[in-house]
């Protein structure tokens, strides 16, 4: 789980320029939330 995160982390950090690519960033981040759960 930890692993999922920090590869989120980078994504986000590597893609923070494009608010396109970052929306599309928190659909993931949501869909690993319902995922842990």
């Amino acid at each position: 789980m930890e692993e999922r995160m920090q590869l989120l982390d980078l994504l986000d950090g590597r893609n923070s320029i494009g608010g396109r690519v970052r929306r599309r960033n928190r659909i993931c981040y949501r869909i690993s939330e319902e995922l842990r759960d």
